[in-house]
């Protein structure tokens, strides 16, 4: 099982199946994603549609708070 990121939750693809995701300059593998079918894609879709609802309610200073914090995380 494989989870899509979306704002504030995942979605998980009900398939274990990845596709390569390949840079078209020079033919390199480069990464992964799930190879999601219409119901994942959809469930994807709504959840971060639901998460925008309140997230384009937030300040910009939370947003910077918050994205501060997630890149100080991200970076240990």
């Amino acid at each position: 099982m494989h989870s899509v990121s979306t704002e504030l939750s995942y979605c998980f693809s009900v398939c274990d199946a990845v596709f390569a995701v390949i840079n078209p300059a020079d033919g390199s593998i480069i990464g992964s994603v799930p190879d999601m079918t219409g119901d994942d894609v959809n469930s994807a879709v709504e959840a971060a549609y639901k998460a925008f609802q309140s997230w384009k309610l937030t300040t910009a200073k939370v947003k910077l708070r918050l994205c501060t914090t997630a890149s100080l995380v991200a970076s240990h």
